[in-house]
């Protein structure tokens, strides 16, 4: 499905989100405007998922604001490159941008594309979900913190086959109509699971307690992950072989 030169001008992302505020009576009482907003959001999710029909506001924020740009923050990117050994064996370069301000891990992290672009400009974009979730999410923050994003980043001026993404949720598809979780997939290929020492939902209380380090540390395993499963995907070896 790929070849290793493929591989090679591959760049692995993905993001890490928490609410914008630690609880939701926070939120609102930093900034009272955001109460009716809330209200609809929440009402939304209560008739889009029967399992939180019961659950307060407090508890859906709690869950859920980490999920939308709107209302959570980035507090973790991580980037990794999948490199070869004089053996053949890959394994990954990896750098994150994380830490308690959202503008200036977004602004290095945006400095460092403008890099990458310029001297790779044919360079892809890779992850999970990252056409759905990890790059609307950077667009998204970028343009309430003012910042310039690459051209590569304008999607909304390019044709879905013209834009420098690679899902692979979407490969999995395969054609099809239905995928899978990364954690999922990985099960599957013999890949070490990126949520064995921390999962989604936990990176929020992770982010409160000041445990930043673990977050960037799970961060950089789901784009270990990433590039494993492109690797099982062109029948390679995965950088994170499990242990079953």
């Amino acid at each position: 499905m790929y070849n290793q030169e493929e591989i090679k001008g591959m760049l692995f992302i993905d993001i890490e989100t928490t609410s914008g505020f630690e609880t939701y009576q926070e939120a609102i009482t930093n900034i009272p405007s955001l109460k009716s907003f809330w209200e609809r959001k929440a009402k939304f999710i209560r008739d889009e998922d029967v399992e939180l029909k019961n659950l307060s506001d407090d508890e859906i924020y709690y869950q859920k604001a980490s999920l939308s740009a709107e209302w959570g923050r980035i507090v973790c990117i991580s980037v990794g490159q999948v490199k070869f050994d004089e053996e053949g064996n890959p394994f990954m370069q990896k750098k994150s941008f994380y830490g308690t301000d959202e503008k200036d891990l977004l602004s290095e992290f945006i400095e460092f594309m403008k890099i990458v672009f310029f001297k790779a400009p044919g360079i892809k974009l890779v992850g999970h979900n990252i056409k759905g979730f990890d790059i609307p999410y950077i667009i998204k923050k970028s343009i309430v913190h003012g910042l310039d994003l690459p051209k590569q980043l304008h999607l909304h001026k390019m044709k879905p086959w013209e834009n420098c993404l690679i899902d692979t949720y979407e490969v999995w598809k395969a054609g099809g109509w239905s995928s899978a979780a990364l954690a999922h997939i990985c099960l599957l290929l013999g890949i070490k699971n990126p949520k064995d020492e921390m999962s989604a939902g936990e990176v929020g209380a992770a982010y409160w307690a000041g445990r930043i380090e673990d977050i960037k540390n799970y961060c950089e395993e789901d784009i270990e992950a990433a590039g494993s499963l492109v690797l099982r995907f062109a029948n390679m070896s995965p950088i994170r072989n499990s242990d079953f």
